[in-house]
């Protein structure tokens, strides 16, 4: 399974989703409080992202629910 980072910060309501469909799908990430972890919020912004939840892959990243892209790393 491919290695996946959700950057994200408290009471963020899509990014718990996020988080929630990964367990429940079994994929593995590490978490970035983006409000605890400068480098983390300083690293989604020269990504071009400037809300959460960002989710990092090696091969991609986004902002937001996608569920087709979620779904391709439950297929990996």
């Amino acid at each position: 399974m491919p290695k996946v980072t959700v950057f994200s910060q408290p009471g963020c309501v899509p990014c718990k989703k996020v988080k929630t469909w990964f367990d429940a799908k079994g994929v593995e990430y590490v978490e970035r409080d983006v409000t605890q972890d400068p480098e983390a919020l300083a690293h989604i912004r020269s990504l071009g992202h400037m809300g959460v939840p960002v989710v990092e892959t090696p091969n991609k990243n986004w902002v937001g629910i996608n569920l087709d892209n979620m779904k391709e790393l439950v297929n990996a």
